[in-house]
C-alpha cells in the first residue's frame, strides 16, 4: 500500500510540475521538480526538466551545474533515459540548450529524436542538430547533415546559408579543396538581384590564408560593394556584415604593411568610432575589440594599447582587461615592475568577476592558459606570444616574491 501511495504521489507531483512548466511558472516548477528529485532520485526525466526550468528562470549557472550532474549520473546510458521523453520535449529542450551553448546536450536529445523516426524531413530540427555538431567540433558529422538538408530546400538564400556553414566546417578540417569547391557552388546562386556578400568574404578569407593579400583586398572591396547592393530585412544582418568587412580590411592592410592606415584605423576604433556598436555588446562587438587588440599587440604600439585599456568599452564590459593591457604595454616598454603590478591586478579583478557569477576561477584560469588555436578561423593575425594568463603568472611568479 505504501508503495502504491508513493507512486500516486510521484505521478501527482510530475503532473503538477508539468502544469506549472506549461504555464511558464518556472520558479514554481523548480520547487516541484526539486521535491521530486529529493524523494524520487531515480527520476531522471524530472532532473532533466530542472535544467530547462533553470535556463528559463535566468539561472544559467544552476542549469549548467544540473546538466553536468545529470550527465555524470547517466554516464554512457544517456540515450536510455532520453528515450522516455516525448519527442516534442526533446526538441523544446534542445532549443533552450542550444541558446545556452550546451552542444553535447543538444546532440544527445536530437539524436534520440531522430532515432524515433518522427520526421526525417524536419529541416529546422536537422539544422539545430547540425549546428550543435559544428559547435561540438564534430565537423564531418555536421557536413554530412548539411548535405542532407540541401536536398530538402529550393530557395537560393537557404542553400547559400547552408553552403556557407559547410565552408566553416571544412576550414577546421583543413580540407581547403572542399572550401574552394563549396565556394564555387555557392557562387552559382549569385546574380544582380542576389549578390550574396558572404561569398565574397569567403573568397577573401581563402586568399588571405594563401597569403595572396592583394587578391584578399580585391575580394573584400567586392564584398563592400555587394553589401551596398543588397536589400536586408533588418539592420542586424547588415551591421554584422559591415563589422566583418572592417575586421577583414584591417587584417589585410596589416598583412600588406600599410602601417599608417592601420594605426589611424586602430586609433579611430579606440575612440568609439567602430563600424557598429550594440549596448549591451554582441559577440561580434567582442570580436572587433579582440581583433583590434591583436593588431596593436602585433605592431607593438604601446600608446595605442594604453588608449585601449582606458576605453569605455573595456572599462564597462571587461574591466579586468584594463589592467592586462596596461601590463602588456609596460612589458613592451621594458618596465617589468609596472607590468607585474598590473598583471597582479588583472588576475585579482578577473577572479572577483568569475566568482561573482558562481563559477570556479581556477578552472577558468587554467582553461584560458591553454594555447589551443582556433583552426580554420578567418583573418588570423600572427601571434607568437602565449595567452595573457600565462604571461601574467610568469610575472607574478618572478616579481611577486
Amino acid at each position: 500500500m505504501d508503495n502504491q501511495l508513493q507512486e500516486i504521489d510521484h505521478e501527482y507531483l510530475k503532473e503538477l510540475g508539468d502544469e506549472l512548466y506549461e504555464a511558464e511558472d518556472f520558479f514554481g516548477a523548480i520547487k516541484v521538480f526539486l521535491l521530486i528529485t529529493e524523494y524520487f532520485p531515480e527520476d531522471l526525466d524530472s532532473k532533466a526538466r530542472l535544467v530547462t526550468c533553470y535556463f528559463w528562470s535566468g539561472l544559467p549557472t544552476l542549469a549548467r551545474k544540473q546538466l553536468k550532474e545529470l550527465d555524470e549520473e547517466t554516464g554512457g546510458d544517456s540515450q536510455d533515459w532520453l528515450s522516455s521523453m516525448l519527442p516534442a520535449h526533446l526538441v523544446f529542450e534542445s532549443m533552450v540548450l542550444s541558446d545556452a551553448g550546451c552542444a553535447d546536450a543538444v546532440i544527445a536529445r536530437l539524436e534520440q529524436y531522430f532515432a524515433l523516426g518522427v520526421d526525417e524531413e524536419d529541416f529546422d530540427t536537422k539544422l539545430l542538430l547540425a549546428v550543435a555538431y559544428q559547435h561540438a567540433r564534430r565537423y564531418q558529422e555536421a557536413v554530412d547533415l548539411y548535405e542532407e538538408m540541401l536536398l530538402l530546400i529550393d530557395e537560393p538564400d537557404a542553400k547559400v546559408s547552408i553552403l556557407i556553414k559547410m565552408i566553416d566546417c571544412y576550414k577546421p578540417l583543413e580540407n581547403f579543396n572542399m572550401v574552394k569547391e563549396t565556394i564555387g557552388k555557392a557562387a552559382e546562386f549569385q546574380d544582380q538581384d542576389n549578390p550574396f556578400p558572404e561569398i565574397a568574404v569567403e573568397r577573401s578569407a581563402l586568399a588571405y590564408m594563401e597569403q595572396n593579400y592583394q587578391e584578399a583586398l580585391k575580394q573584400i572591396n567586392l564584398f563592400e560593394e555587394s553589401i551596398a547592393n543588397t536589400e536586408f530585412d533588418n539592420d542586424e544582418k547588415k551591421n554584422e556584415l559591415i563589422c566583418i568587412h572592417e575586421i577583414a580590411r584591417l587584417t589585410i592592410k596589416l598583412a600588406l604593411n600599410d602601417k599608417k592606415w592601420v594605426r589611424e584605423t586602430c586609433y579611430d576604433w579606440i575612440e568609439s568610432k567602430i563600424p557598429t556598436f550594440d549596448d549591451p555588446p554582441t559577440q561580434l562587438n567582442g570580436y572587433i575589440y579582440e581583433q583590434l587588440y591583436n593588431c596593436i599587440r602585433y605592431t607593438q604600439e604601446s600608446d595605442l594599447l594604453l588608449r585601449l585599456a582606458d576605453s569605455d568599452f573595456v572599462k564597462k564590459y571587461a574591466p579586468q582587461l584594463e589592467f592586462a593591457y596596461k601590463a602588456l604595454a609596460a612589458r613592451m616598454l621594458g618596465d617589468d615592475k609596472q607590468a607585474y603590478q598590473q598583471f597582479d591586478k588583472y588576475k585579482q579583478v578577473f577572479k572577483e568577476r568569475i566568482e561573482e557569477h558562481g563559477d570556479n576561477f581556477e578552472e577558468e584560469w587554467e582553461e584560458m592558459k591553454s594555447d589551443e588555436k582556433d583552426i580554420g578561423k578567418d583573418f588570423v593575425i600572427p601571434d607568437n606570444d602565449p595567452p595573457i594568463p600565462v604571461i601574467a603568472d610568469e610575472y607574478i611568479e618572478r616579481y611577486g616574491k
